[in-house]
């Protein structure tokens, strides 16, 4: 009896050396499963583009393109003011807190080539 211990004992060893060897070290795993996380993801991918007066409100909010990858990274999607369905650019509705600020930005998606639309933070002012 104690013999067949000893070799299920090994054996189980020996399993997880091997597994651990095929797979390894795999910290960088995400699971992006849910609408939010699989959108943000998308939106994440390409670099976005800026509009003529997004790039003035950005100056004035004091914001770099940097700074919105991280809100857009942070941010969670409204999808019932969205306007994903039966069009053929997609609008999204994003809004984050970044740096104690709240944000909310609008997102086009156009054949994979995501557009920055439109940035408001709700605590500071900024002409449009």
């Amino acid at each position: 009896m104690a013999k067949r211990i000893i070799f299920y004992l090994i054996g189980i060893g020996i399993g997880i050396i091997m597994v651990k060897m095929f797979f390894g070290n795999r910290k960088d795993i995400r699971f992006d499963w849910l609408p939010n996380a699989r959108t943000v993801k998308m939106l994440g991918k390409y670099p976005f583009q800026l509009e003529p007066a997004t790039k003035e409100k950005l100056n004035c909010l004091g914001l770099i393109r940097a700074d919105v990858d991280s809100i857009i990274k942070i941010s969670d999607i409204d999808f019932e003011k969205s306007e994903i369905r039966d069009v053929k650019c997609k609008k999204y509705l994003l809004a984050a807190n970044y740096q104690e600020s709240n944000y909310e930005l609008i997102m086009q998606v156009c054949d994979s080539i995501p557009t920055l639309q439109q940035i408001d933070c709700l605590e500071l002012n900024c002409p449009n």
